[in-house]
């Protein structure tokens, strides 16, 4: 069976269990994993190796993060589950392709002093924003959270002072 017929039978039956953000995913993966492999190869013919080389085609040759061609692994292996239920073809990613490696970055939050020093730089006139030394002296007295809009950094109280 050719690959995009194969892959309109697995939107048939998947699309209506995915969240709107996965179903656009995997509509990106499936159309750069046509793309590179070809609409009319039968889905009998692709090999592991082809998964191999479309993963690091990512990499190498689009320049995609770590993270987005581990989404793309998932959206392939989602299929080849599928297609292994549904058309009797071997799963080649499972136990066959290594899925890629993503080290989550450290998040490091601002300390007491790299928030005060942004707070003291705010200068915004919008209402229900607190600014200037009450701004400060709301920083320390509330949980707050900073929200950096296109025009200026702001603070947003989550209670009231007291």
């Amino acid at each position: 069976m050719h690959l995009d017929y194969a892959l309109e039978g697995y939107w048939l039956s998947k699309r209506r269990n995915l969240s709107p953000n996965t179903q656009r995913d995997y509509e990106l993966t499936f159309r750069r994993f046509l793309e590179f492999m070809g609409s009319d190869t039968e889905v009998e013919e692709i090999t592991s190796d082809d998964v191999e080389c479309f993963l690091n085609f990512l990499t190498d040759e689009l320049g995609l993060s770590d993270k987005t061609v581990i989404n793309h692994f998932i959206a392939l292996s989602s299929f080849w589950t599928w297609a292994e239920r549904n058309l009797e073809v071997p799963h080649i990613i499972r136990g066959r392709v290594e899925c890629p490696r993503y080290h989550r970055p450290q998040i490091v939050p601002f300390t007491p002093e790299e928030v005060r020093a942004l707070l003291e730089h705010v200068s915004t006139k919008r209402p229900g924003i607190i600014n200037g030394p009450k701004a400060l002296e709301a920083a320390d007295q509330l949980r707050c959270g900073i929200e950096l809009s296109s025009s200026c950094w702001s603070i947003r109280a989550s209670g009231s002072v007291s």
